[in-house]
């Protein structure tokens, strides 16, 4: 092969490559279109919290419906079922009383992170039912590291805040703030990368367990 082969041999493969990843492009908004509109096609919120909670599932995360009555010993189960220590954080503090935690035996403390706070309990803006995603967003009383840092996180979120896409659950949040948090996230599953010797790893950039209660 003389190098005007070369040269377009190669151009060749370039766009070869370049219809390639048009194509994955497509296919992947093809694939996101679909899964937006299966949510939106949802007809009632029963059926909102079963694909959130099947996508969850999917993801290697762990979910459980209960009225606030029930919460506090679902946790303790939970923590108690995993050889896990009743000690975390809450945030934001409020919500000790508003899901009546403070009945509870769990040993709750609020405010700042601390380096060797383990598990923590957080409120969740809504639940996407289109990603199996949980919106949460910081404030003064709730530190954005309660997400992050610790090795188990348990997220509460209201059954009527469960809702179908991503838009939504922003729509959800305008509702609730006045003003647009200086941090959000939506969190999908507990952490995990594949970036260390291709090996799936899991918690090495934040929490290793994700269980969300569905509160009445």
């Amino acid at each position: 092969m003389n190098g005007r082969d070369k040269i377009f041999g190669a151009i060749r493969s370039r766009l070869h490559r370049t219809v390639d990843v048009e194509e994955a492009r497509a296919a992947i908004a093809e694939r996101v279109k679909t899964k937006r509109a299966e949510s939106r096609a949802v007809a009632s919120q029963d059926e909102l919290i079963t694909r959130f909670r099947t996508l969850l599932s999917e993801g290697g995360s762990g979910s459980a419906e209960c009225s606030a009555d029930e919460l506090g010993t679902q946790i303790e189960e939970y923590l108690r079922g995993r050889q896990i220590s009743p000690e975390v954080v809450v945030a934001p503090a409020d919500a000790i009383e508003r899901y009546k935690l403070d009945s509870s035996a769990l040993q709750m403390r609020t405010g700042a992170m601390r380096k060797d706070d383990r598990t923590s309990i957080t409120e969740a803006i809504s639940g996407v039912a289109e990603t199996g995603s949980v919106l949460l967003a910081s404030s003064p009383q709730f530190p954005a590291l309660a997400s992050f840092i610790v090795q188990t996180h348990i997220v509460l979120v209201k059954r009527e805040s469960i809702v179908a896409s991503l838009e939504d659950s922003w729509d959800e949040l305008r509702h609730r703030h006045v003003r647009v948090p200086r941090h959000c996230v939506w969190v999908t599953g507990a952490s995990s990368t594949g970036d260390i010797d291709m090996r799936l790893v899991i918690g090495a950039q934040g929490p290793r367990m994700l269980q969300i209660f569905i509160v009445d």
